[in-house]
């Protein structure tokens, strides 16, 4: 599970359910916890500073779609 918490700056996050994601762009990577995907978000979130957003292993999404200077940190919580 990912939490996103913007500290400076609008972080625009795409999502989109991973199970509806069908045009894988590179493999699963282990080490980066991270498989990325040509597929179009169905929706988007700005998530503005003192704001977080989650996603679960079930929820593809994309960060880092700014203007501007961004300050962030990202939460990794393991979920079985």
């Amino acid at each position: 599970m990912d939490i996103h918490v913007v500290l400076e700056g609008v972080d625009e996050m795409g999502w989109k359910p991973a199970s509806q994601c069908t045009q894988p762009a590179t493999d699963y990577d282990e080490e980066k916890d991270c498989q990325l995907f040509d597929d179009d978000p169905e929706a988007w979130l700005a998530t503005e500073p003192g704001r977080f957003a989650v996603f679960f292993p079930a929820d593809a999404h994309i960060p880092l779609i700014s203007d501007g200077d961004l300050h962030k940190v990202v939460i990794k919580v393991v979920v079985e």
